[in-house]
């Protein structure tokens, strides 16, 4: 029995899952702009990405999860089937999830614990929140407040 214990706790701390910042990465959190804290990644119609108050609305609830095979994240808005992309140099969209590395994140996390997602698919471009209510967009990455982001814990 006890090396059963063992084994079920050693698999759960290799398990990349257990590993993901945040918690549980089947839990939905809201993604906060660091810079200016009411305002909350929002995914919207046509798959555009906005920065929008805080509603709790379903464009709201997000899931980060790790990769199973590298250092990075895929961020997915609920019901979790589009995917945050880097959908040209500076154009940030929902996605359908097909795995590509636009669709793939480097989640820098700052001393404060707050946060920066510089796309796989284009290099040193980070998602910028430049102003309430415009869409996101990929900028070159210089760890500004507008580049910073915090998770704040949601519903399942």
């Amino acid at each position: 029995m006890r090396r059963l214990l063992l084994s079920v706790a050693a698999l759960l701390l290799l398990t990349p899952a257990a590993h993901a910042a945040g918690g549980d990465p089947f839990d939905y959190v809201q993604i906060r702009s660091a810079g200016r804290p009411a305002l909350v990644l929002t995914a919207g119609e046509g798959g555009l990405v906005t920065l929008r108050p805080g509603s709790g609305e379903t464009g709201q609830q997000w899931r980060i999860f790790p990769s199973d095979t590298d250092p990075y994240v895929t961020v997915l808005v609920k019901p979790a089937v589009d995917c945050l992309t880097g959908y040209e140099p500076q154009d940030v969209r929902m996605l359908s999830c097909i795995g590509t590395q636009t669709q793939s994140w480097a989640k820098r996390t700052q001393p404060d614990g707050s946060f920066a997602l510089e796309n796989v698919g284009h290099a040193n471009a980070c998602l910028t929140a430049l102003r309430a209510f415009s869409r996101v967009e990929l900028t070159p990455c210089d760890d500004d407040r507008d580049q910073l982001w915090t998770a704040v814990a949601g519903t399942r």
